[in-house]
């Protein structure tokens, strides 16, 4: 079988999506088994360089965002389930920090699984 991979999936693991990054890893070991030939374009391989960068500054973004969107009017503070709903705002915002944090470091050190993986890909595909 041969496989060729669009950068619009690769870049795709690095934004929202539903897409799995195990369904990638599965054609890649397929291709480590030789069940199936991955072919890789050069100019592929040059897009998803050139654009990671934008597409992980798009989703930090809109996580970003995500923090910032549950803010609670005054007049609602005394409704029976403020508090509770405070403390998980709390809990959330620490979190989120939390992942940002972490995110940060490994998207600096281009050790997101999906980096590992597509790295991967691309000193082993066949290249055109």
């Amino acid at each position: 079988m041969h496989i060729f991979v669009d950068t619009n999936i690769l870049l795709s693991f690095f934004h929202f999506t539903s897409e799995d990054l195990n369904s990638l890893n599965d054609v890649f070991v397929s291709h480590k088994k030789k069940a199936a030939v991955l072919h890789l374009t050069d100019q592929v391989c040059n897009e998803f360089r050139r654009n990671r960068e934008a597409k992980i500054a798009d989703a930090i973004s809109k996580f970003k965002s995500a923090a910032s969107a549950a803010q609670i009017p005054n007049f609602m503070r005394f409704l029976d389930d403020f508090e509770a709903l405070d403390e998980a705002g709390k809990t959330f915002r620490k979190l989120h920090a939390a992942i940002l944090k972490a995110a940060n470091e490994e998207i600096l050190g281009r050790t997101l699984p999906a980096d590992r993986l597509i790295d991967l890909m691309f000193k082993r595909a066949k290249p055109h």
